[in-house]
């Protein structure tokens, strides 16, 4: 599935368990979201939360 905004905010209004896809082209929030799931993994996810809108 393409991580178009308007698919993301419909499945996050479902609820939806989902994981979308990033690609090289969206400036710097590719390694954005790297750097602070690599963090988190070493800090064994303790910062984590799900959040809900």
């Amino acid at each position: 599935m393409g991580c178009k905004r308007e698919i993301a905010w419909k499945l996050i209004g479902k609820e939806a368990d989902c994981v979308l896809a990033l690609k090289g082209n969206q400036g710097t929030l590719r390694e954005d979201v790297e750097l602070i799931a690599t963090e988190q993994k070493a800090n064994d996810f303790k910062d984590t939360k799900i959040c809900r809108h």
